[in-house]
């Protein structure tokens, strides 16, 4: 079994398994480890090869999950409440019980909102602040950046401040109509980049 699988909100897992024995199988069973409760177990799926019976399922997992191969589970449309720690418990005639650990880890692409409107509209020399906010992501955004007109800023220029995962929001400092243009905010996570954008238009007097 491996340690972890990721898979993205609303999707398909699934937590591959499997077992080598000559003895009879008496019974296969998929827990998930309560999150509050460490010791606590709630039943996923249950399989007894010798009743001729189809696997059945728990809970907010009827429908959802099945028995893949021999001892695999696969969850459909994945929900945040499937994040967390599986246990797959075989029972072999003659034999103990055996035990394997996975964690489901499930992932969450960012949205990603600009401002403060767009178009903005400034005048030369004024110092404007474009807001970059990220929602909804799990695990945490990997980088942050912004563009204008489609090429990445350089925001270790003076000009620049802020504008990076620590402090979104792009501070420009002292406009000029060469900073006109449309910036982006672009967010990098493990599931896909998210990305929004803005005009920025600067008056001259």
């Amino acid at each position: 079994m491996p340690e972890s699988v990721r898979a993205v909100l609303g999707s398909s897992a699934t937590l591959s398994a499997t077992y080598a024995t000559s003895r009879p199988i008496r019974s296969v069973a998929w827990f998930k480890v309560d999150s509050k409760i460490s010791s606590k177990r709630d039943p996923v799926l249950a399989f007894y090869p010798s009743s001729g019976t189809s696997p059945e399922t728990f809970g907010n997992f009827r429908g959802r999950a099945r028995l893949i191969g021999k001892a695999s589970l696969r969850v459909g449309s994945t929900t945040l409440q499937d994040d967390g720690l599986y246990v797959l418990v075989i029972s072999v005639s003659g034999v103990a019980i055996e035990e394997g650990f996975v964690r489901l880890n499930v992932m969450v692409p960012p949205s990603v909102q600009v401002g403060p409107s767009d178009p903005y509209v400034t005048r030369w020399g004024k110092t404007v602040s474009l807001t970059c906010t990220v929602r909804g992501s799990r695990p945490n955004i990997t980088s942050l950046y912004w563009e204008k007109d489609g090429s990445r800023i350089d925001v270790n220029v003076m000009k620049y401040f802020g504008g990076n995962r620590e402090m979104p929001s792009l501070m420009i400092r002292h406009v000029t109509r060469a900073d006109a243009g449309r910036y982006t905010c672009i967010a990098e996570h493990p599931v896909r980049p998210a990305a929004a954008g803005l005009a920025l238009q600067v008056l001259c007097e």
